[in-house]
């Protein structure tokens, strides 16, 4: 059952969609930052970054 899941988020989670949702991220942790900083924003900078820069390569070369 796991597996199966893990299939339909991946195919799901295409290299567009990654760059879309780890810029998305990136937005509501600069908006957080001016509102009230803090350590706990690392939780969302970490996944935001490793999404929108894992995305980033194949994305630019025309690679979907």
């Amino acid at each position: 059952m796991a597996a199966n899941q893990l299939k339909r988020v991946r195919e799901w989670l295409t290299p567009k969609r990654r760059l879309w949702i780890g810029a998305a991220l990136m937005g509501i942790w600069g908006g957080l930052v001016s509102v009230k900083p803090g350590p706990y924003l690392l939780f969302l900078q970490i996944p935001a970054v490793i999404l929108f820069m894992g995305a980033w390569p194949s994305w630019r070369d025309g690679k979907r």
